[in-house]
């Protein structure tokens, strides 16, 4: 497996014949103005290249009388493909499943000839996120870039220099449906959102104040599963009154959702972003009965919170099985000229205490 690795030289195994004054595909690069990574994306094809850079490395090749040697195109698919993954680590056990999803699909297809590099973050930094991916644009050794955006819309245009870089972007847990970007792999928010709507609604008996955590950050995710909370309501359960917490930094959540807590206690809780579990203290802590829980990822934690009854229902998102499936799509697409669907939405699984296994600390 080769993760993490930043070897930016070209592979010039076979490809640069170099006998009997025969121009070599490096010739051609140097020539055009181009590395040899760029030049050989426009020998074999590659779609992605921008107009203007096909054009240069085309006119070079044909004045200096460059012919492709089929042999060597073949050896030099070994690490011919770099993808670039980049995400904020914001939420520690999510992140770390999804980790195994991308080094599982690195140790499978690295003798492919397709290597991942992390380019991760810290915090919900919008501007530092997109410094990253404006750098990978111009990083000649990356050929495609697989990202959870932080911001619905904030990312669009360094979205839009990757792909001018002729490096085509898929999103992957979070999307940016107005960028640039190829495709989408992940859960379909709104819909979960109205899967969270249906099942809170049902277990308060279709009546009661529901408090819905929500982020102020332009995060797709949350914004969604809100809208999609909130149309579920108004359609079928009218006797639902939904109230907004919104919160600015995640560090605050507990604090805000005490002070609330403290002048009223709601029904039930809808958590939009990874704040079930702290929904879940906040409510032990007060000692406050009767107030149904539903929020968003499994974790060591809310596992444990849904054993003792605290946390009612978690949706998980399988983000290894996401974070596996975001590379299969870049790598059928660099290997095999699959263009992706636009939105490839993942499962979402609905758990309960009763399907988690049983707590091995219990004994028994």
């Amino acid at each position: 497996m080769s993760t993490r690795d930043d070897r930016t030289s070209d592979s010039t195994q076979g490809d640069l014949v170099g006998t009997g004054g025969r121009p070599t595909l490096e010739d051609v690069a140097r020539k055009a103005g181009f590395a040899l990574r760029t030049a050989k994306k426009v020998i074999s094809g590659n779609e992605y290249v921008p107009e203007a850079t096909r054009r240069r490395v085309l006119q070079a090749a044909a004045e200096l009388g460059y012919r492709k040697n089929p042999l060597a195109a073949g050896l030099s698919q070994l690490h011919e493909e770099r993808i670039a993954i980049v995400y904020a680590e914001v939420t520690g056990e999510y992140f770390r499943t999804a980790d195994h999803g991308f080094r599982r699909f690195a140790d499978e297809y690295y003798g492919h000839g397709v290597e991942v590099r992390f380019a991760t973050t810290q915090g919900a930094d919008v501007e530092r996120q997109a410094e990253v991916l404006r750098g990978l644009a111009r990083d000649d050794s990356v050929s495609c870039v697989c990202v959870q955006p932080l911001s619905t819309s904030g990312l669009d245009g360094a979205i839009a220099e990757v792909v001018a870089a002729g490096k085509p972007v898929v999103t992957f847990g979070s999307d940016a449906p107005g960028s640039k970007r190829l495709a989408y792999v992940g859960p379909d928010a709104y819909r979960s959102g109205r899967i969270g709507g249906q099942i809170l609604s049902r277990y308060l008996g279709a009546s009661g104040e529901v408090l819905i955590l929500s982020s102020v950050r332009e995060h797709q995710q949350t914004r969604d599963r809100r809208r999609g909370f909130l149309d579920l309501i108004t359609e079928r359960y009218p006797d639902i009154r939904p109230v907004d917490l919104e919160i600015e930094d995640s560090a605050q959540t507990a604090e805000l959702l005490r002070r609330h807590l403290a002048r009223s206690i709601p029904d039930g809780i809808f958590a939009t972003f990874d704040a079930a579990a702290i929904a879940g203290h906040v409510v032990e802590d007060l000692g406050a009965t009767g107030v149904t829980v539903v929020g968003f990822d499994l974790s060591a934690e809310v596992s444990a919170l849904m054993r003792r009854g605290t946390l009612d229902v978690t949706l998980a998102q399988d983000p290894e099985g996401m974070a596996y499936q975001s590379l299969k799509v870049l790598f059928d697409l660099l290997y095999q000229g699959i263009t992706p669907r636009p939105l490839n939405h993942t499962a979402v699984t609905v758990l309960t205490s009763e399907c988690l296994d049983p707590d091995p600390s219990a004994g028994g």
